[in-house]
């Protein structure tokens, strides 16, 4: 067993669909964004910085819904952390 399949039976099904889950939440609010009329949040679907700076409100506009993407990714990246049986390798 390599990959995916082995990570999967490493972390079990409770992690995998807390991970599903927020994936289905990305996709929703990047949906959004990719729909919107403003330039930047459309960006913000493809583009990495853009997100950040939308998302973490460094741009002054205090976007919400590009703030949700950007939280989303953020609770993303500390779930991977979290299940990851190498993050608590130093």
């Amino acid at each position: 067993m390599e990959g995916y399949a082995k990570l999967a039976s490493i972390m079990g099904a409770h992690p995998e669909a807390e991970l599903t889950a927020l994936e289905q939440t990305l996709r929703a609010c990047t949906e959004k964004n990719i729909q919107s009329s403003d330039a930047d949040r459309t960006a913000s679907a493809r583009d990495w910085y853009t997100l950040s700076r939308l998302g973490s409100g460094s741009n002054g506009t205090g976007d919400t819904d590009a703030g949700e993407e950007w939280r989303t990714v953020l609770e993303i990246r500390e779930k991977v952390k979290e299940y990851s049986p190498w993050s608590s390798i130093d």
